[in-house]
């Protein structure tokens, strides 16, 4: 019950601020007219690029990061299944048992 009765507060209150930065002027404009004024200037259009070109160089460093970690897990999972798999062949070799089907094993019935 609590949860409704915030998540409803919540809304109204998301409403109010809704309302007021595109309806109530501070000055001669509102706040989203400021917002927009501001975002058109020189200065922060500038800004918009840099931003821009940090992140295209942050992504581009996490995605070599990322693609050489999975190249380091491809490699380690080989090993591993290939110390597995030398294992299992060493049992079976141990129990008698071949590492390789028998061809009646392998042939449809």
């Amino acid at each position: 019950m609590l949860f409704i009765v915030r998540t409803c507060a919540w809304l109204v209150g998301l409403r109010a601020l809704a309302y007021v930065v595109a309806f109530v002027p501070l000055g001669q404009f509102t706040v989203w007219e400021h917002v927009m004024r501001i975002s058109e200037t020189d200065e922060a259009q500038d800004l918009g690029r840099d931003v821009g070109a940090a992140r295209d160089r942050v992504g581009g460093a996490v995605q070599d990061e990322l693609r050489q970690l999975l190249r380091e897990e491809a490699e380690e999972r080989q090993i591993v299944d290939r110390a597995i798999d030398d294992l299992v062949g060493e049992a079976d070799e141990a129990d008698g048992h071949s590492a390789a089907p028998s061809p009646d094993q392998t042939s449809p019935r």
